[in-house]
């Protein structure tokens, strides 16, 4: 494939750090407002703050849920330019609830790799992750040919969607489907667009 006339990027790619525990909701409603409003605890703020070796972003792309908004501020320095509501499932007006089964209730009480996952849900939950990864990435995309002299891009939000997020923009980066993205970790792809 010729580069010739792409623009070179780095995107890093953040998982939000260490969140306080969730409450005990009653309703879809409480349960969502929650999840979006958790704060990241005073030892996940030290930990991410000392997150130096990143450099600079020219853009700051965030899902709307508070801790992942605080995680990017925290790394960058700086507000997030684009908050993004399908880098969450939960203001995502899709089939949320079985991304939400397959991408965060799956976890249990060990972690699971994005190929674990994948290979274990069902044919709906599966689509619904492919649908809302899709359009994250389209909403990124747009954004990234927008912001044409930004060649620096953070990312901040949740572990195995950010990990399908970067495999639409690299699928011969298979390791990703194998790696185990703890709260605070991040990984960058380096990419022509």
């Amino acid at each position: 494939m010729n580069n010739k006339n792409k623009r070179k990027i780095e995107i890093c790619f953040i998982r939000h750090a260490n969140a306080r525990p969730r409450h005990k909701t009653n309703t879809i409603n409480d349960f969502v407002r929650d999840e979006l409003h958790r704060e990241l605890t005073k030892q996940s703020e030290k930990e991410i703050k000392s997150i130096s070796n990143l450099g600079s972003f020219d853009i700051v792309i965030s899902s709307p849920a508070k801790r992942a908004i605080d995680t990017a501020e925290l790394v960058s320095g700086k507000k997030s330019d684009y908050i993004v509501s399908s880098l969450s499932t939960h203001l995502w007006n899709g089939d949320w609830k079985s991304v939400d089964n397959a991408f965060v209730n799956w976890y249990g009480p060990s972690r699971n790799t994005l190929r674990k996952v994948y290979s274990q849900i069902s044919r709906k939950e599966k689509l619904a992750c492919e649908d809302i990864t899709k359009q994250a990435f389209d909403k990124i995309m747009e954004i990234i040919l927008k912001e044409k002299n930004a060649k620096k891009f953070l990312i901040a939000g949740h572990d195995l969607h950010l990990q399908a997020l970067a495999l639409k923009f690299d699928r011969d980066n298979k390791w990703l489907t194998d790696l185990d993205l703890g709260e605070g970790k991040y990984f960058c792809l380096k990419l022509y667009v």
